[in-house]
């Protein structure tokens, strides 16, 4: 008896859709893990300009006890208005001094009438908060140290991404 042996040439149509669809899966796992690794950026940048503001604010305490110690440090600086007395006049009190340094960080500098920087503009839904003469860790009174919180909202990667921003704080407690 003579047998003949068949002898396969390429593929068969079953082989390349079964690697077509693990291909496919590959890439959507890839697609996947890019989309995580934007977002875990972006969340690390927010994270760290939030850090250089507080620090920045923390460091201009510094330079004005007395406006620290007069509790002129303090939330309620308008965006709208414009604390830059200090730029033009030759003496400045401590008051103006800390109004204009809240007003940066939070507001940003004025340039060319449009604030650039600052948290309102450099973090989404940014809120800067100061709360001076509260102990961090107790919550009980305490003069000399000063609580600075920002709360922002954690952007997606993109504008089409499901709504799933959640709010991020940072806090640090400093004795200026």
């Amino acid at each position: 008896m003579y047998t003949s042996k068949k002898i396969q040439h390429g593929f068969s149509m079953v082989e390349v859709l079964a690697s077509l669809v693990v291909i496919g899966v590959g890439m959507l796992g890839l697609s996947g893990l890019q989309i995580a690794s934007m977002k875990g950026t972006s969340n690390a940048h927010s994270r760290n300009v939030a850090s250089m503001l507080m620090m920045e604010l923390s460091d201009r305490m510094r330079a004005n006890p007395l406006g620290v110690t007069g509790g002129f440090y303090e939330n309620n600086v308008n965006c709208t208005q414009d604390e830059n007395q200090c730029r033009t006049a030759t003496f400045c009190s401590a008051e103006n001094v800390a109004r204009l340094d809240v007003q940066e960080l939070k507001c940003g500098v004025l340039k060319s009438s449009k604030r650039e920087g600052g948290v309102a503009n450099l973090l989404p839904g940014a809120v800067l908060t100061i709360d001076h003469g509260v102990n961090c860790d107790l919550g009980i009174v305490d003069a000399d140290e000063t609580t600075i919180t920002i709360t922002w909202n954690n952007s997606n990667v993109h504008k089409d991404q499901a709504a799933t921003a959640q709010n991020q704080t940072m806090k640090i407690c400093t004795i200026p």
